[in-house]
């Protein structure tokens, strides 16, 4: 799912799994880059399943890239 502006500038990304849970979001930010969140990314936190976040130039097509700001 893409989300558009009233500009129609591409603002968010949502994709979702078959089963239909969040696979990946995407968030433009005021400086035109943007914010991913990887749900379910790694278990290496105390409390269990944490989601990343990335931040990048363009949300990719699929996977990740950019730089990660979380673990």
């Amino acid at each position: 799912m893409q989300i558009v502006d009233r500009r129609g500038s591409l603002v968010t990304v949502l994709r979702p799994t078959a089963t239909g849970s969040l696979e990946s979001a995407w968030v433009r930010i005021p400086d035109g880059s943007w914010v991913g969140i990887e749900p379910r990314a790694t278990r290496e936190a105390p409390w269990g399943w944490s989601d990343r976040l990335w931040h990048a130039a363009e949300p990719p097509v699929n996977g990740w890239h950019g730089t990660r700001l979380t673990l």
